[in-house]
């Protein structure tokens, strides 16, 4: 579900099929845009404890045409999701009877 949204919002689906076949442990970057490069490194940085984010991949971002709101979307959006993750691996599978 999550894939299909993303490469309608994208208007690309080749980007987030190239992001989909990257093997665990890979580059995630390889084969992509610019502009998701620079989305890629900017959610990866916020992603790590502690955050990596700084000014460079802001620029990066900026370079690319994503304007404040934008940024603040795909930052908002990386948190959460970095968020959501560690809480559904820490409660694991729902339990069923």
């Amino acid at each position: 579900m999550h894939a299909r949204k993303a490469a309608q919002l994208a208007k690309d689906e080749t980007a987030v099929d190239t992001l989909l076949a990257v093997t665990p442990g890979e580059d995630l970057r390889d084969g992509q845009s610019p502009r998701w490069q620079a989305e890629i490194d900017a959610a990866a940085a916020l992603s790590v404890t502690p955050p990596a984010l700084n000014a460079n991949h802001l620029a990066a971002l900026d370079e690319q045409g994503l304007d404040t709101l934008a940024q603040l979307d795909l930052l908002q959006s990386a948190a959460f999701f970095a968020w959501a993750n560690r809480l559904m691996l820490t409660l694991g599978d729902p339990w069923r009877e």
